[in-house]
């Protein structure tokens, strides 16, 4: 988790030009509660973004 918030983080800073616009990810964790998690998380975050772009 910490690595999604840091990703987030300088996203944030950088006006949102840090994670590309057509970025894509996949959760490897074999905790099924943290992996939800932090797939919720990134996956909100880039929604909120791309309305704000919108």
């Amino acid at each position: 988790m910490p690595v999604v918030k840091r990703l987030i983080e300088l996203d944030l800073d950088a006006a949102g030009t840090y994670i590309p616009s057509h970025f894509h990810f996949n959760v490897h964790s074999a905790n099924p509660v943290g992996r939800e998690n932090i797939r919720a998380l990134l996956a909100q975050y880039l929604i909120v973004r791309q309305a704000g772009n919108g």
